[in-house]
């Protein structure tokens, strides 16, 4: 089992503020978070079904499915870099978590494992 975890310092836009964003600021911010995982997670080369857990440290604590929903621009990101085959339920397990921090230290923490068929 392959396994790799990356710290991200920035934290994805609540789903509130995405849904009321123009078009062209809501593309900006999917291709920041390209950028953003280009630089630190490079390009993978996904053997099929992974698991992703992804960790938001932040300020102010989302409800559990706008927890979710903001992580689109992340999973996005990552499977336009290669990390997962496709980002459906057959080959994506994802663990999406939040936890209370101060505003210095808000991050996106990023787990990567590869699951035995």
């Amino acid at each position: 089992m392959d396994e790799r975890s990356w710290t991200i310092p920035r934290i994805p836009l609540t789903n509130n503020k995405t849904l009321r964003m123009h078009w062209a600021a809501r593309r900006k911010d999917g291709r920041d978070w390209h950028r953003a995982i280009g630089a630190i997670c490079g390009n993978g080369n996904a053997p099929g079904r992974i698991e992703l857990e992804i960790t938001v440290h932040r300020v102010r604590l989302q409800d559990p499915d706008n927890a979710v929903a903001s992580l689109k621009p992340v999973i996005d990101a990552l499977n336009r870099h290669g990390w997962m085959t496709d980002d459906d339920c057959a080959g994506l397990n994802l663990v999406a978590a939040q936890m209370k921090c101060k505003k210095a230290d808000q991050r996106t923490e990023i787990t990567w494992k590869t699951m035995t068929e």
